[in-house]
């Protein structure tokens, strides 16, 4: 009789038929991640075959480190992966169903597990320590690119990606742009924030409607005079003092050329389609070129040179302009448009603003250690710097918008404290008032437990419960990174903070 065998032949036959029909079970390395395939696919430890279900996965700031079991999602086309803590991209190697893939705000340093991918439409990259952008040479699918905030400076293996439709370096370390000059038909580009001297290559884009290029040490930009269709330009903070070259650009909305040496803007003078010009801290003395321009809503022009502003008197759309640091005076009766715009100008030109010689005036002082205070009365903002002398004001209560410290360091590095106190209100009266502020700032970080895990946020307050920003070269410094491990070091995971 054999009949002892026949129980261990069926369970035989049964566990081949449950590996074969439903897969092994995926190995997780990562906690994180393994909850977050779980609740897409609504069951416990997901097996090969279950994990061919996934097409689209978003797991932005989940805490996730290790990518170990996603190699079996090869069905996926959608990918977000934001702000974790991931360094290896190995399991990602063979998705090559994967049309779109967000991977920034990470740790990562090398992309080079990507090079198969070759169905990329777009891929996201910023916020991270890549140097070697060469696995993106054979993506000839991407459309669009995102690799800002990196420390990339060979751009060459994107000289071959003719579909592109924008392009983002800004915050690298990038001098040589001659390998984008065969992006004939790119129409944005953004590079901002780079050691960008020369150009002169970028001259064959003639398709670019956007371009960024402020924060670099451009000073000729005959370069861009091909580009006719340029819809918003972006060059502020550089070495240019003729921007003659910009004539042609009459589909231009936005033009911001601000920190510069510009003296001569009568080159705009055809640019009837902007609404917003940025031309502050430059050296400009006219502006009777923008009479034309009715199209304009947002004008900066502080801190230039400026003392008659008549052109303005008919821009009826005008809804923000800044004056401050100019020679304006005396503008009340002849500029009915200001007073349904947001006006930002110095005290003294606040106070013919506001028919003062009427009114009445008082005077405040401010403590020396701070570099400028906004006060807003209504629509207009004033810009107060501390001087010897009491600065004069028109009668009234005034809401504290802002208050500033700047400080530079002996490295070239320039930092800024920006406060903007809560419910901080200043009464000028016919006595000298003297403002305080409560300048003790509290640096607090927030961790909240959320279903998908925890989320971390970096507050800065001052002591009235208002918000401060710091700002590092004009820019918010990277938030900080909390890292938790117990002492076997089972579990030890960085996470990032965001800016609350």
């Amino acid at each position: 009789m054999r009949r002892t065998s026949l129980p261990s032949t069926t369970m035989s036959l049964i566990l081949v038929f449950s590996i074969t029909s439903f897969g092994e079970r995926v190995d997780f390395r990562d906690y994180s991640l393994k909850d977050v395939v779980e609740k897409i696919l609504g069951t416990s430890n997901p097996t090969t075959s279950e994990m061919l279900r996934l097409t689209k996965l978003e797991a932005k700031n989940s805490g996730i480190v290790d990518l170990t079991g996603l190699e079996h999602a090869k069905n996926l086309n959608h990918l977000n992966l934001w702000n974790n803590q991931i360094t290896s991209l190995t399991p990602l190697s063979k998705l090559t169903k994967l049309k779109e893939l967000w991977l920034s705000g990470n740790d990562i340093s090398d992309i080079s597990a990507l090079s198969e991918l070759r169905n990329l439409d777009r891929l996201f990259l910023f916020n991270n320590q890549i140097r070697d952008i060469s696995a993106v040479s054979g993506m000839k699918q991407l459309t669009g690119l995102s690799l800002y905030s990196n420390q990339i400076s060979d751009l060459a293996p994107v000289s071959g990606l003719s579909n592109l439709q924008f392009l983002w370096l800004g915050g690298n370390q990038i001098s040589d742009v001659f390998p984008l000059s065969s992006l004939k038909n790119l129409p944005k580009l953004s590079l901002y924030r780079n050691q960008i001297s020369d150009i002169f290559p970028l001259s064959s884009l003639t398709q670019l409607d956007f371009l960024e290029l402020q924060f670099n040490q451009v000073d000729d930009i005959t370069a861009l005079a091909s580009m006719k269709d340029m819809e918003l330009l972006w060059i502020s903070n550089n070495n240019v003092d003729d921007i003659s070259s910009l004539a042609e650009m009459t589909s231009l909305r936005v033009l911001k050329i601000n920190d510069n040496h510009i003296t001569d803007i009568s080159s705009l003078s055809e640019m009837t389609r902007l609404s917003t010009l940025h031309l502050h801290q430059n050296g400009i003395s006219s502006i009777s070129v923008l009479a034309s321009m009715q199209n304009m809503s947002d004008l900066t022009m502080h801190d230039n040179h400026i003392s008659d502003i008549s052109a303005l008197s008919r821009l009826a759309r005008l809804k923000a302009v800044t004056f401050n640091g100019n020679p304006v005076k005396h503008f009340y009766e002849s500029f009915p448009t200001l007073h349904r715009a947001k006006v930002q100008c110095d005290a003294i030109q606040c106070a013919a603003f506001s028919k003062a010689e009427r009114e009445g005036t008082g005077a405040i002082t401010l403590p020396q250690k701070t570099t400028s205070i906004t006060l807003t009365q209504g629509s207009v903002s004033i810009v107060i710097r501390p001087q010897e002398e009491p600065v004069p004001l028109p009668l009234g209560r005034y809401d504290v918008a802002s208050w500033t410290i700047d400080s530079k360091e002996a490295n070239g590095n320039s930092w800024q404290l920006k406060v903007m106190p809560f419910r901080k209100q200043v009464i000028v009266t016919e006595k000298e008032t003297a403002v305080e502020f409560d300048d003790r700032i509290t640096s607090t970080l927030a961790v909240t437990r959320t279903s998908s895990g925890f989320s971390f946020k970096h507050v800065i307050a001052d002591g009235s419960g208002g918000k401060a920003y710091v700002y590092l070269n004009g820019s918010r410094p990277q938030p900080p990174k909390l890292r938790v491990w117990n002492e076997s070091q089972a579990y030890n995971k960085t996470f990032a903070f965001k800016y609350g």
